[in-house]
């Protein structure tokens, strides 16, 4: 367990690297039907089972993930709407299977659903309910028909809940007013698990925000014990307390934690008494991982925004580039056994909420990603709060490489695939067996 203390110094972290190309301001194009991209094609669509429905930031809260591949290599699919909770599937993430209501009744408020998948394919969702700060959470095992009934699942006040599932248990990550935590449990019989406290706030501070939590599980490809990590969004205020703490900082950026509590990456910029009206928040996080690495994306704002992508290994060994000078909502996807990744990104700037996506990979000898090709626009007015998965079908069809699905203003969520040639780059693939 770690506490913040006063004037708790941060590490400030930069560099300027592949940085979107500005687009002219114009009416935003209808996306054509599998347009040519290096060697691959694009398809995407308004689902109407999705998409005709009248919600606002049914993904927001991109911390924990709102679409995820299941072992049926289907990919499943989860977001709120006037204060209930929403399920759909999709074979080819073009066309969606009709709305399953999850959770809520009149009366009640659930929100900021995320979903998982664990090694026995079994689906689990959490959820909160914002107005008492309760935690729920349902599954579906493999191949079964329903899902179980939402149960609260904490004895404490929880939201902004991160699920990820690794072997046969679930692993969550969530926040309150006075900090992060983390806790696991068995997929199909969560019970009331114990809760580790990683990070809370002390005396020193009169206003301070844990924000964005999100939990990655690293699982080694020849066995082994899984690598867990949490990452957070910080903020801070100690210039004013009755206490008389001695460093009156203002601190806001990314952090790190493994589920022990020890801090294992910092990026934040700490600054005593900044300039009257300097804009100081954390925006998005997204934390996930493959085999043998860790990739954070976040985006802040400390009078100059930004949007960051940092990759770690499980020893503590840490790379940061900049993506864009924009505050952002932003999400990364990784896989197992492969050594890419895939990041995109929407502007939340009102009138340029373009939305960018780019793929690379980050050898762990590598200081900086080595990007393939340049920056995609996927469009350039309208979208915010995006999500992607790596995703691959291989053997006797197209290969879909990668989904991102975004709100559309006015539009509900829109979905894009980009597909690849038919049979599996060789380069993907880096686990060559134990």
């Amino acid at each position: 367990m770690s506490a913040r203390i006063c004037g708790y110094s941060l590490l400030l972290v930069a560099g300027l690297f592949s940085l979107p190309p500005l687009l002219a301001a114009s009416q935003e194009p209808e996306p054509a039907e599998a347009t040519a991209t290096s060697g691959c094609t694009t398809s995407s669509a308004t689902a109407a089972a999705v998409g005709s429905i009248g919600f606002r930031h049914p993904l927001a809260s991109g911390n924990g993930k709102k679409v995820v591949v299941g072992r049926d290599h289907r990919l499943h699919l989860v977001y709120a709407d006037a204060n209930k909770i929403f399920y759909v599937s999709s074979a080819d993430g073009v066309t969606w299977s009709p709305p399953l209501l999850l959770a809520g009744v009149a009366g009640q408020v659930r929100a900021e659903p995320t979903i998982a998948v664990d090694g026995a394919g079994t689906l689990g969702v959490a959820f909160d309910d914002p107005t008492g700060a309760r935690l729920y959470y349902m599954y579906r095992t493999y191949q079964a028909a329903t899902f179980s009934a939402p149960v609260q699942i904490l004895n404490q006040p929880a939201t902004q809940p991160s699920l990820v599932g690794a072997g046969t248990r679930m692993h969550l990550a969530f926040v309150d007013a006075f900090g992060v935590y983390y806790t696991a449990f068995p997929s199909t019989s969560p019970g009331t698990p114990i809760v580790r406290a990683l990070d809370y706030t002390t005396i020193c501070a009169t206003n301070t925000q844990f924000t964005q939590p999100s939990v990655a599980v690293l699982v080694p490809p020849c066995g082994g014990t899984p690598v867990i990590r949490v990452g957070y969004l910080y903020f801070t205020d100690e210039r004013q307390n009755p206490y008389g703490c001695p460093h009156p900082n203002v601190t806001n950026g990314a952090f790190v934690q493994d589920d022990q509590g020890n801090y294992i990456y910092s990026n934040a910029i700490t600054t005593a008494n900044p300039p009257a009206g300097t804009s100081i928040y954390g925006v998005s996080l997204s934390l996930t991982a493959d085999s043998a690495r860790f990739y954070l994306a976040w985006s802040d704002v400390y009078g100059t925004a930004r949007t960051m992508l940092a990759r770690g290994t499980p020893a503590g060994n840490w790379s940061t580039t900049n993506v864009d000078l924009v505050a952002s909502s932003v999400d990364v996807a990784a896989e197992a056994g492969a050594n890419d990744f895939r990041l995109t990104w929407a502007h939340v700037v009102p009138g340029y909420d373009a939305l960018y996506y780019h793929e690379g990979a980050w050898p762990a000898n590598s200081g900086l990603p080595i990007w393939s090709g340049s920056v995609l626009p996927v469009t350039l007015f309208g979208a915010t709060n995006p999500q992607t998965v790596f995703w691959r079908r291989c053997g006797g069809g197209a290969l879909a490489s990668v989904i991102a699905l975004y709100e559309g203003t006015g539009t509900g969520l829109r979905s894009h695939v980009r597909r690849c040639p038919s049979s599996c780059p060789a380069t993907w693939i880096v686990d060559s067996g134990c």
